[in-house]
């Protein structure tokens, strides 16, 4: 059994829906998944909030696992245009972007899958959820929650009174 949050639920749908039928593992579960990099990357970097908190704050987290060549690095646009680009031969970043979403591969998932994703996500905008996509592929099921945030589920919706749920 898989399971993978956030980049790491993107990275394993990919992988599940990749393999299909010969797929080793036998299931899986996607939590807070960005399913489309091309729209969250453009709704990572639409506001001056979300370019401070969340686009500086993956970069930086990024940065930590490069060269020191590559360190002046601000964006996650300018990594996929310095690094990502010339080290997998994409030409452009939207290209690395579309071929490392998963939401493609849904349909060829055939082991049981569930994705728990978040309207309120800040960073995995609620507009790339593949509803269709799950809805058609009888392996997949998805359950899409209200609130919760970016993996941050909390059993009311008192955040600092609670306990995280997840």
């Amino acid at each position: 059994m898989g399971v993978g949050f956030s980049l790491g639920a993107n990275i394993l749908l990919k992988y599940v829906g990749e393999e299909g039928a010969s797929c080793v593992l036998t299931a899986a579960v996607s939590v807070a998944n960005p399913f489309d990099f091309v729209v969250t990357n453009l709704h990572i970097t639409h506001s001056w909030f979300h370019r401070l908190v969340y686009n500086a704050a993956m970069t930086k987290n990024l940065l930590k696992m490069v060269f020191d060549e590559v360190k002046s690095i601000r964006t996650l646009t300018e990594y996929d245009l310095d690094v990502s680009r010339h080290t997998f031969g994409y030409i452009t970043p939207m290209d690395t972007h579309r071929d490392a979403s998963s939401a493609a591969y849904i349909k060829h998932i055939a082991i049981p899958t569930l994705c728990v994703s978040v309207r309120d996500d800040p960073i995995c905008p609620h507009t790339v959820i593949p509803y269709d996509e799950c809805r058609s592929n009888p392996n997949v099921v998805l359950c899409v929650t209200h609130s919760g945030g970016h993996v941050g589920f909390f059993t009311s919706d008192h955040l600092l009174d609670d306990k995280p749920g997840m």
